[in-house]
């Protein structure tokens, strides 16, 4: 009769793997929390108002001379505030909702920009672009 492997052998390599699939996952997850592309303008501010408002999201980075100001659009402004709240609030309980006028997106807007009639894979690809400068001076945040 033939002897069984040991199971602790297995067992451990088994844990190990494991351990490496969460530690990829952390990576793989991560998310921001954008504007969405179909509510309206009127909404757009108002969540807007309220992701920068009193003990909100970070929104100094949008104002009139600032890193993130650009592109100067309502939907780029508002992604901003949106992902700061979120990103602030994400692991207190915090949601990505406004009222329907956000969503998560796991692709890094930072890198992946547009606007109505344009569409960017790269930052560098606008760097003859004065239509949509984008967020290349300004990464939208991510925390874990």
């Amino acid at each position: 009769m033939a002897k069984k492997p040991p199971l602790l052998p297995w067992a451990v390599l088994f844990f190990i793997q494991a351990l490496l699939a969460i530690a990829a996952g952390e990576v793989l997850l991560r998310q921001w929390c954008v504007a969405d592309e179909q509510t309206t303008d009127d909404a757009l501010q108002a969540a807007l108002d309220w992701a920068c408002g009193p003990d909100g999201g970070n929104c100094s980075l949008i104002q009139p001379g600032r890193p993130c100001f650009v592109p100067n659009s309502l939907k780029s402004h508002a992604s901003y505030a949106f992902n700061s709240y979120w990103q602030k609030f994400k692991n207190k309980g915090g949601s990505c909702y406004f009222s329907g006028a956000a969503v998560v997106t796991d692709s890094d807007p930072s890198m992946r920009l547009s606007s109505s009639s344009l569409s960017f894979s790269r930052p560098t690809q606008l760097e003859n672009s004065s239509v949509f400068a984008g967020f290349r001076s300004c990464r939208l945040e991510f925390i874990p």
